[in-house]
Formats: structure tokens, sequence, C-alpha cells
């Protein structure tokens, strides 16, 4: 199965981490976990566009290649450290080679302007992540043993997942301001085509319809045009653009519920991503993936509920049952897998942010506090735990 990069990447930024890069650059993790949601797919995009020419694949290569082995782990100890302005500055001239000064400008613009953060802050952001994505390439560089072009294709690949990382908002910024290059133009050609076809599909049913009145078409093929219209459109797009995967429909009452709708979903590609890495993964007899989405959506809905004392004290025992979910996962943690590991520590990170914004809120509410503070205050222990698997 080939590598996901934005997974990779953002398990290296581990929730202490993030909290390490916050407070180096003196603004809430909760706004550093947005920008970098966005930034990291949208640095890939960027690049994804420069590999597109023979003569960019060969720069970002020769890049990639002067990245020193074990360099991911130093960087981990510069954050927030001494040495924190002289990796900024070194990414930031990367990537200025890369891309350009006027698209690394527009870059650190659109995630200032997406998460809210000043420009110093999102271009000292912008420039510690560069080496963090140059140093998952050259992972993946020479773990295949890829020359220039094979790290082109490895890039290009990844359209899929850079796409789904992209938070839709960041995604319309790049587009107006033409960052996102071969992600972009992919995602434009098919929604030209849809449209062509969409217009072609109503013109034959017009056709269709009227010639079926006045006798020159059998009554049937009048509602069947329009179908094999959207057929041929499904053709056009899964034909040369996705492999044939043939699933058995399974009952509506099995279906696995979306992370997309959930708590989880809304966190961000990340958070979906995490969650899907999770899923039926089994240590102890407990299904982690199903325990930390439950708990999770749990204490999310429940809180929202949570308008005073007394619906504080009806709320009660859901969230005792979501911080007892949390200490169940907790208790099995050191028997999964490192991937599975960090999976979790990511997962914990998207969706801290959100879940303390709530906790913080309905604690306020008078009279709140003295009813659900202990079992928060546990649910914040587990949640710290699992940060740290």
């Amino acid at each position: 199965m080939s590598v996901n990069l934005v997974s990779v990447i953002m398990q290296f930024l581990s929730p202490d981490l993030m909290s390490k890069l916050a407070a180096s650059l003196g603004v809430d993790q909760s706004s550093v976990g947005k920008a970098t949601n966005a930034a990291v797919p949208g640095l890939l995009a960027t690049l994804a566009g420069v590999v597109s020419t023979p003569e960019g694949s060969r720069k970002l290569f020769d890049t990639v290649s002067q990245q020193q082995p074990g360099m991911l782990d130093s960087l981990a100890s510069m954050i927030g450290g001494s040495g924190q302005k002289t990796v900024a500055d070194s990414g930031m001239n990367m990537l200025s080679s890369l891309l350009g000064g006027s698209a690394m400008s527009g870059l650190a613009g659109a995630i200032s302007k997406f998460a809210g953060l000043g420009g110093g802050a999102s271009s000292s952001l912008l420039g510690l992540l560069t080496p963090v994505v140059m140093g998952a390439l050259g992972q993946q560089k020479s773990a295949a043993g890829l020359d220039a072009s094979g790290l082109a294709q490895m890039l290009t690949s990844q359209k899929a997942n850079i796409s789904a990382a992209l938070p839709s908002g960041f995604a319309d910024m790049l587009g107006k301001a033409g960052l996102l290059g071969a992600i972009g133009s992919g995602a434009s050609t098919v929604a030209n085509t849809a449209r062509s076809t969409a217009n072609t599909t109503g013109v034959i049913a017009d056709r269709a319809t009227a010639q079926a009145r006045t006798g020159g078409m059998p009554g049937w093929l009048t509602w069947a045009l329009p179908i094999i219209a959207v057929l041929a459109v499904g053709w056009w797009f899964f034909g040369r653009h996705a492999p044939v995967v043939v699933e058995q429909p399974r009952p509506v009452a099995t279906q696995p519920t979306q992370p997309a709708q959930t708590a989880i979903g809304q966190a961000g590609a990340v958070a979906t991503q995490a969650m899907q890495s999770l899923q039926n993964v089994t240590a102890g007899g407990v299904n982690v993936g199903t325990e930390v989405q439950s708990a999770i959506d749990g204490l999310a809905s429940t809180l929202k509920g949570v308008t005073d004392a007394a619906s504080a004290k009806a709320a009660l025992p859901k969230l005792q049952g979501a911080a007892a979910q949390l200490d169940k996962v907790n208790g099995v943690v050191s028997q999964l897998p490192a991937s599975s590991r960090s999976a979790l520590m990511a997962l914990i990170g998207a969706v801290r942010p959100s879940l303390e914004e709530l906790f913080t809120k309905v604690l306020a509410i008078p009279g709140v506090a003295e009813i659900a503070k202990p079992t928060l205050d546990g649910v914040r222990a587990n949640l710290d735990a699992l940060a740290r698997a």
C-alpha cells in the first residue's frame, strides 16, 4: 500500500511538538493546529506543481538530497530552542528557491488569513514546516531509492491524499492565488467535464421528451437517455482516473459511522485520516477505534447540550461513560503497534483544541463546575496520557 505523505508528516508533529511551536510563536495551540492542518497539504500541493517540469523535479530532488539523515529527530529538539530561528530561516530559503518569492509570500499570506495568525508567525511556521516536509520526502526517497523522476512521480501520486487533506476554505484561497498547480488543474478538468456533460444531458432529455410526445421515440427512452448520460460521466471519471473496485453493499444498519459527520471529522482531515487508521485496531479485547470515536463524539455532543446546572447534572452519566471509555483505551495503549500509537497521538492532537474549548465554555457556566469539573479533569488526564502514547 502506498504511503500517505500527509499522514506521515502530521504524525511527526506530535501534540508536545505543537505545544512547543505555539509557545515559541507566541500564539495559542488551536490557531497553530489550524494553520498546520492547512500548511502541510498546502506545501505538498505547491511542490506537486513544482515537479510538473523536469527542471522543477531536479530542483526538488537536489533540495531533498541535501537534507541530513536523522534531520527530523534533530528538528524536534530545535523547535522552541535557540536553533529555531536558524531552522525557520533555512526553511524559508529552501521554499523561496523552489517556488519563488511571490508564490512563497502568497502561501504564507493564505495561511495567515485562514488561521488568523499574524504575518510573522505564519511565515515562521511555514519556515519550520518546510524542513519537516523535506525530511519526510527524503525518507521516502531513500527508502525506495528514487531518482528525480521517481520522486516527482511519487509526489504526483499523492494528489488525492493532498486534495482530501486541504481544508475547503483554504483550498479556495490557494486556487485563487494560482498555487494549487497540478492539484487544482485536475479538479478543474473534472468539474468542467461534469458541467459540460450535465448540460448535454439536459439537451438530450429535452429532445427525447419532445420526440416522445410526437411519437418519434419510444416512451421508455425518454427516461433512459439521462441515465445513460450519467453513466457516461461515471465511466469518464472512474474509468480513466481510478481503479475499479467492486464492493458488496452492506445493510444500512451495519454501515460504520462516517468520520466526516462526527466531531472527529469536524476537527479536520488529519483527525479523519488518523481515525481511519484506527478502525478495527484491537488490543486486549478493546476495539480502540470504536472506543475513542464513541468517547470523543459523546463528549462533544453531550457538552454542547449543557446550558445550566440542571442539564450538567443530567449529562454527568454520559460524561462519566466517555471518561471510562478513554480510560479503557489508556489501559491497552502500550499493547498497540507503533503505527497505531502514532495515529492515536495525531488524533488526540487534532481534536484536543476543540474539546478544550468546550470544556472551558461549559465550566464557565454558573453552577456547572462543581458538578462536572471532577469528571472533565479525569477526561483531560486521559487525553494527556493518550497524547503521549
